[in-house]
Parts: structure tokens; sequence; C-alpha cells
């Protein structure tokens, strides 16, 4: 459901500087996730005329008209997507973004919340839902988000592990961090060296509590 204001009142100040790092890349992640068809990522709209009736072509169309602001033609378009096929995940990640664009919070998440059920492997959809529960305060949930997308990149994003930096200075997120880095991800040890090594300034103090924690656990560091 929609997120009331006063939940949004109660996070840190800082919650929106990292969430503005966080869309940042997530505009970057939008125009470089591709398709594998070649017609689908080099030329939409042929990939269109040659297969009218392909839910996957509609899509990449859709999420061209994404990349190039056309908020109305994405939603038209990624609706006529989910017509043909109402499981596309791209089509539905295209939509639910192009409904936030045009003022409906509310719609968005509820299709995005869906497209992240079809599947954790979408960068966009889950990098979108961090977003979103972070504005809601929900770190466990957040923190799912974050992990899937982190978990996805051979290396992991320096914006991400801005954005987790910045989070773990309150003290509501050191439990559900800590549950994650228990699981001994491959993006732990990146994630305390930039605590570290390149936070501004070094945030000490967050990777002792963080490692205090994980030393009684299934992991020690």
């Amino acid at each position: 459901g929609q997120r009331s204001p006063a939940t949004r009142r109660s996070l840190p100040n800082f919650v929106g500087f990292v969430l503005t790092i966080a869309m940042v890349w997530l505009g970057g992640q939008i125009v470089t996730q591709g398709v594998s068809d070649h017609f689908l990522a080099a030329s939409p709209e042929l990939a269109v005329l040659w297969r009218g009736d392909s839910s996957d072509a509609v899509a990449a169309l859709a999420r061209q008209r994404l990349i190039g602001h056309d908020r109305d033609g994405a939603a038209r378009l990624s609706g006529l997507a989910l017509r043909l096929a109402p499981l596309n995940a791209s089509a539905l990640t295209t939509y639910g973004i192009a409904l936030d664009r045009l003022g409906r919070p509310a719609q968005a998440e509820r299709v995005l919340a869906l497209a992240g059920k079809l599947g954790w492997r979408d960068v966009v959809t889950q990098l979108w839902l961090f977003r979103q529960e972070l504005l809601a305060g929900d770190y466990p949930a957040a923190f799912d988000h974050a992990d899937a997308v982190m978990r996805r990149q051979d290396v992991v994003p320096r914006a991400l592990l801005f954005a987790l930096a910045s989070v773990a200075r309150d003290p509501r997120s050191t439990e559900p961090l800590a549950r994650h880095l228990a699981d001994n991800p491959a993006w732990r040890l990146p994630f305390f060296v930039f605590l570290c090594a390149y936070a501004q300034p070094p945030q000490a103090d967050v990777a002792r509590a963080l490692l205090m924690r994980l030393a009684s656990g299934p992991t020690p560091p």
C-alpha cells in the first residue's frame, strides 16, 4: 500500500541524499540493461513491425520510450505488452516506473511489487523497490532488494556501497544488515572495505558494531 507521510518524516535526514544517489544509478541501469535478441536491443521499432504480437518486442519499445523520457508512450506500450502477456516482468517494470513518473506512486508501487515477485534478477526492479522501502523506513525489506542487486554484479557498484554505508549509520539498520552479512555474500568484504577506507568520514564504529554481531554468528569474519 501507499506509505504514510508520518512514516516518511521519521526517516533520518541523510536518506534523501541516499535516494538521490540510488536514483541516478537506477537511471543508468534503465539505459544499460539490455535484452539478448538483436532486434529488441538495436531497434525495437523493427521488432514490433516484424512481430507486432510479441510482448517482448512491445516491452522493449516501451523501455526505449521510457529512456527517451516519453512517460505516456512508455505507459501505453508497456500496457499493450501486458495485455499480450500479463506476466511479462520487463513490461511490468517499465509500466510501474512510467506510472511513478506520471505521478501515480501508489499504482506504481503495486505494479513493481508484482514485478519484483516474478523475479529477483531484474536490477531495475530491485533497485526501485530498494528506494521505496528506504522511503518507508523498512530496512529489512530494503536490504533484501539491495542484496538481490549486488549479487547480480561482478563488481559491486560504488553507488550502492555508498547508499548502504549511509543507511548503516542508523542504529535501526544494524540487525537486518547483520543478518544479510551473516550469509557471507560476495559483497561483504567490499562493504567493510568501503566503510573503513572510502566512506566520508570513515565509519569504523559502524564496521565494529557489525563485526561484533558477526563474530558470534555462523560465519565469523
